[in-house]
């Protein structure tokens, strides 16, 4: 867009944008869907192979299902030609939002993330948590416990983050606890506790996520079913 004769580029937008965009697609062309797999149908001919395996690569939980950052990575790897416009167009057309999902499918794709990252500083982590508590109360806003994960530089996508954040158990205050968020994340504890006793503890936090929360995060969170995507870009 031109703002007094400046050019941006606007790299992001909300739920409700989008979907504006979405239902006027004859204003703007990129967010048309059909005309967007039409395109990538051209440049894609006899490499189904190739998508299949490199999604499924990026799949390390095989859940059939990657974040949308993770999607529209790979898919701008594979598909050079199409613009991040149009490949977030076909990014939300095979999404469900991350808050639909079970806290262990987003606890797993968030551990294993961490995992392949060789993250492993949880310690500091609940250290910075417990630094900004001033209360000593174990809770921490919404607010201040995203600026410390992104300020930490956590390896997982920002929308994998956000839907973490927003199932986090809370005070009456609305105040996460951030104590159990590491808990949560620290897959090095997991994998010890996997078969033992202290599994059960596991399951307990994990419940403590389950019930739905008001949050901040950004309502176009989304994890895609790249099957869906393959069989209808393929047949």
């Amino acid at each position: 867009m031109t703002f007094n004769k400046h050019d941006f580029i606007l790299t992001d937008a909300d739920d409700y944008v989008f979907a504006y965009m979405e239902d006027n697609s004859h204003e703007f062309l990129q967010s048309d869907f059909d005309a967007a797999m039409s395109k990538l149908r051209e440049n894609s001919e006899g490499l189904h192979e190739d998508y299949r395996s490199t999604l499924q690569h990026a799949d390390t939980t095989n859940s059939g299902w990657l974040d949308s950052e993770q999607f529209k990575s790979v898919l701008s790897q594979l598909a050079q030609r199409l613009t991040a416009h149009e490949i977030t167009t076909i990014s939300r057309a095979f999404g469900k939002k991350e808050a639909d999902f079970k806290m262990e499918t987003l606890a797993a794709t968030a551990q294993e993330q961490l995992r392949k990252a060789n993250f492993e500083s949880f310690r500091r982590l609940m250290e910075l948590f417990q630094y900004e508590d001033e209360a000593r109360c174990g809770h921490l806003p919404y607010n201040d416990v995203r600026r410390i994960c992104r300020s930490f530089k956590i390896p997982i996508t920002l929308e994998l983050l956000e839907s973490l954040l927003g199932k986090c158990p809370r005070d009456d205050a609305g105040d996460l606890n951030y104590g159990a968020l590491v808990q949560v994340l620290n897959w090095r504890e997991q994998s010890k506790q996997a078969g033992s006793n202290e599994a059960a503890t596991t399951q307990h936090i994990l419940a403590s996520f389950a019930g739905p929360q008001q949050t901040l995060a950004a309502t176009h969170s989304l994890m895609v079913d790249y099957h869906a995507f393959l069989e209808k870009l393929f047949t």
